[in-house]
């Protein structure tokens, strides 16, 4: 009778792998026997086999302890991060307050300077008539004094129009900077941007007004050295100081002209109400 090859006692051969496992026949896997490549076998459990090393665990430990410490150490630093962000965004917005309130002071001290030169051109004005040497009015009307009688005339029309024209730009240039200075001391910087965007007519109709008070001081120098010098030398003298004036005015008027591209908005600006109040930043 023909021996089963591999299986002791004359066992028959399994017919499926549930037996084959049940029987214990894959003792490589179930039993922890496996094939030694120096020929003999070594044996151990399925527990030993699967079960880590204490080196692992404690390796498994400190990576974990390293990526706690670590996530800790990013916020951490995000944190401080966006503590610096925000004091530079204070501080910058701080420098911005600041500049634009020093700017705007400055803006303040030049409107100033109409009202100081206007109170001066007041002054003088006034104080010319009493140097103003003339015949009396019946007198040249007897004598038939007409250059006299129209320089005497001209000078008293400018004497008397840029003494109210140069109040009128006192008053005004004064009141804004006193009002403007006051709201900005107060903090009230929305309220000042108001006030003086609300104010702009007036601004402009006071500078007309303070040149027009200066051309007519003009006019009155030019008469008031016409009449010191000889009757026969006063029609020269009103020529040669009508042609300085028109001089003067041109050259004036030609600055005030260029001026304008100070004052003209820019095409593209930085809108926000402080900015479109007191001055626009032109953004690139």
């Amino acid at each position: 009778m023909a021996r089963t090859r591999f299986f002791p006692n004359n066992r028959k051969r399994p017919t499926s792998l549930l037996q084959t496992s049940a029987l214990g026949m894959f003792p490589s896997k179930m039993n922890g026997h496996t094939d030694d490549k120096r020929g003999g076998s070594r044996t151990f459990s399925i527990k030993q086999r699967f079960k880590p090393s204490s080196l692992s665990v404690s390796q498994i430990e400190h990576n974990v302890r390293c990526g706690n410490e670590g996530t800790t150490t990013t916020a951490s630093m995000i944190e401080t991060l966006s503590d610096t962000a925000e004091r530079l965004a204070s501080l910058r917005d701080a420098d911005d307050d600041g500049d634009q309130i020093e700017r705007a002071c400055i803006r303040l001290d030049g409107l100033e300077v109409y009202a100081v030169v206007a109170a001066l051109t007041i002054s003088t004005s006034i104080g010319v008539i009493d140097l103003y040497v003339s015949p009396s009015w019946t007198e040249m009307y007897a004598n038939g004094m007409v250059i006299t009688f129209i320089c005497k005339l001209v000078f008293l029309a400018c004497t008397y129009v840029g003494s109210l024209l140069g109040l009128y730009a006192t008053l005004v240039f004064s009141l804004t900077v006193m009002y403007g200075k006051t709201a900005m001391g107060m903090y009230k910087e929305d309220a000042f941007g108001d006030f003086y965007h609300n104010t702009m007519k007036q601004r402009i109709r006071g500078f007309k007004a303070f040149l027009f008070s200066i051309y007519a001081f003009l006019i009155q120098i030019v008469l008031l050295m016409s009449a010191m010098c000889p009757q026969e030398m006063q029609l020269v003298s009103v020529l040669f100081g009508c042609l300085s004036v028109s001089m003067i005015y041109k050259d004036t008027e030609d600055i005030v002209s260029k001026a304008g591209i100070i004052y003209a908005p820019p095409k593209r600006v930085n809108a926000t109400r402080t900015d479109s109040v007191y001055f626009r930043t032109p953004t690139t």
